[in-house]
């Protein structure tokens, strides 16, 4: 049976179950021309995952989702194998040449406002393929990993010589940062109060109008404590404490330039539309449990946040915060972000080009974090131990 120190594991990972299979198949169940048969496949699959997590925890006291991430860590290792290094090269070049690409054409096009590179771009992905390869051949390494090398801090060695000159250096690198970043917040506090302002101008508030009421106001309350966390780094120099360290490298900018209009405008231009033709999701059981998963994650991020409270800091080593959200995984407030935007879109996902189009919440929070994973671990000699303390990067078990 089921001991009382698995419990709690049980049923977190049953939740995962069901929302992972919620959020594929749902778009799939609000489709009208679904036949019986794919009906009958779905539900069967859902209960056959679940009876088989029940069963594994029952009489086992194994854990599915942790079965699972063993066997994908099997599998990783067979693909680090020699013979199959340069087919994998090969496949991951292909995304890889894509984005490089892609940044590239799209900022251009941004900067000068004009289209003339978008003419060319099928020349730039072309140059960009035979770069690939012809460093792969010659070299006999991944382009990849040799450009983290290239762009990536070395691991923690020793504590810079804190002079006043180097406080006062990063004193105004960071406000730099709080100034950029703090330009974008009050666009996005500003358009949170307008949008909640229209709700409650109108004749008679919905339900979803209630919902999004909340939306707005917890988006609006994390605001504010960024501002708080931004703020108390820079006038904590009053009473002797200095932000230990800044990212100021295009690098760094880029990575959390994503998460912002900064440079995630590039980035969407980059991808499919979010919104597809036809919403999935109108009306009914299913949009009001979307609106309150939406509404849970959302809550969590800016609990997430407030655990940060004054360590907040976007490219700065403030310290670190191993307590609370951050003493399960390194970053659990990307998970949550992205996970809450995931939700947030899922209505409108009904293309497989939207579903990857979304996926670039991921694939932009991953990309931050390992940058700050990279950078904490060359500034901060406590951060190689938190690792170690905190294994999981963004979900409990499995990363």
């Amino acid at each position: 049976m089921i001991s009382d120190s698995s419990k709690y594991s049980f049923f977190y990972e049953l939740g995962v179950l069901l929302f992972i299979f919620f959020i594929f198949f749902t778009p799939i169940q609000a489709t009208l021309n679904k036949t019986l048969s794919l009906k009958i496949l779905e539900f069967s699959l859902i209960n056959a995952v679940i009876v088989l997590h029940l069963t594994l925890f029952t009489f086992y006291n194994q854990s599915l989702l942790k079965l699972i991430a063993k066997k994908l860590k099997k599998s990783f290792v067979f693909l680090k194998s020699e013979s199959l290094r340069i087919p994998i090269n090969l496949i991951l070049g292909i995304p890889f040449v894509w984005f490089l690409s892609s940044l590239y054409i799209y900022s251009v096009s941004y900067l000068e406002g004009s289209n003339w590179i978008l003419r060319i771009s099928s020349i730039i992905y072309l140059a960009g393929t035979f770069w690939y390869l012809f460093y792969l051949i010659k070299y006999d390494q991944s382009p990849i990993s040799a450009l983290w090398s290239m762009l990536s801090y070395e691991e923690y060695k020793n504590e810079p010589k804190q002079t006043k000159n180097r406080h006062v250096l990063i004193w105004f690198a960071n406000l730099v940062i709080f100034y950029i970043f703090a330009i974008n917040l009050v666009g996005f506090l500003r358009a949170n109060m307008a949008e909640t302002m229209n709700i409650l101008n109108s004749s008679k508030i919905s339900t979803e109008g209630f919902f999004l009421i909340l939306r707005y106001s917890l988006w609006s309350l994390t605001i504010l404590v960024c501002f708080a966390g931004y703020l108390y780094s820079l006038i904590s120099v009053l009473w002797g404490k200095h932000v230990r360290n800044i990212d100021f490298t295009v690098i760094g900018w880029l990575t959390n330039g994503f998460c912002y209009p900064l440079f995630g405008i590039i980035i969407w231009q980059m991808v499919p539309s979010l919104h597809g033709g036809t919403l999935i999701i109108t009306s009914g059981v299913w949009q009001y449990f979307m609106l309150s998963l939406e509404l849970f994650l959302n809550v969590l991020y800016t609990l997430s946040i407030i655990n940060l409270g004054m360590m907040f800091g976007v490219m700065s080593d403030k310290g670190l915060k191993t307590t609370g959200f951050f003493s399960v995984t390194r970053h659990p407030n990307y998970t949550l972000e992205s996970m809450m935007f995931i939700v947030l879109y899922s209505s409108g996902l009904s293309s497989i080009g939207q579903w990857l189009a979304v996926s670039m919440y991921f694939f932009i929070y991953w990309l931050r974090s390992e940058r700050e994973d990279n950078f904490m671990n060359y500034s901060n000699p406590g951060y190689a131990a938190y690792k170690k303390q905190t294994p999981y990067k963004f979900i409990p078990g499995l990363y």
